[in-house]
């Protein structure tokens, strides 16, 4: 019996999405064999083998080399999933700015698509560009599709953030100082919550790193806005837990 291209891709896939959701990967002999089933499908599907030669590309940690397949896969091919799994490398490498044009996009192609709209409520906020971040929840509440995001939730914590007036140049240098204690000590945000506190609003954002970590980290950030010139976060406080 023949294997149909579709399976063939599909086997491929899953096979990458098993090492995707693992922290062990490929051994030499595994990236072989993927690359040469990925460029098996270059006659059958090149969008699609261009995908796969891109998640690999991400597996070994070769930036260049993931960026042009996929950006290959978009430009050949014509499906939604060419996005989606061109923006799930970028996050493996800490490319959010990356992953933000992505997004925008891949939302352009794809006008009113839930997940790309939750992607893009969610890396607005966390970039601090509120003002698209509720652009983008009122389209994702106007599909009326399913999803898990609370947005009337980050929507009032927004306008929350808004009404205290911090200066966007502000935001984006904090969020910048950020990435850059996170990057120091090799630890990825989990996720992050708006807390109204006293004459102002608590940004919290949750790590998994230990308690020893938690504080030098805190330490390093408060220092990096203390350091800063013409920066004022004004009643918006920022702290990792």
């Amino acid at each position: 019996m023949t294997v149909q291209p579709q399976t063939l891709a599909n086997e491929l896939i899953d096979k990458l999405a098993g090492f995707a959701g693992s922290e062990k990967k490929p051994t030499e002999f595994e990236f072989a064999v993927l690359k040469r089933e990925a460029k098996k499908l270059e006659s059958i599907d090149p969008a699609e083998s261009a995908m796969c030669l891109g998640m690999i590309a991400c597996l070994e940690g070769d930036v260049e080399e993931c960026k042009k397949q996929h950006e290959k896969s978009i430009r050949i091919g014509r499906a939604i999933n060419y996005y989606v799994n061109y923006c799930w490398s970028l996050t493996q490498f800490g490319l959010i700015d990356d992953y933000y044009q992505c997004l925008e996009v891949a939302v352009h192609e794809y006008p009113g698509d839930p997940e790309l709209l939750s992607k893009l409520v969610l890396i607005t906020e966390y970039l601090g560009l509120y003002d698209k971040t509720l652009i983008y929840a009122d389209k994702l509440i106007a599909t009326k599709a399913q999803h898990d995001l609370p947005v009337d939730e980050v929507k009032g914590g927004v306008k929350l953030i808004l009404a205290l007036g911090v200066p966007a140049e502000s935001l984006q240098q904090a969020y910048k100082f950020v990435d850059e204690v996170c990057s120091k000590h090799s630890v990825e945000i989990e996720s992050f919550s708006l807390i109204p506190v006293d004459g102002g609003v608590l940004r919290r954002l949750e790590t998994k790193a230990d308690v020893e970590t938690t504080v030098e980290m805190n330490f390093e950030l408060f220092e990096k806005f203390a350091e800063a010139e013409n920066f004022d976060l004004g009643g918006l406080s920022i702290s990792f837990r």
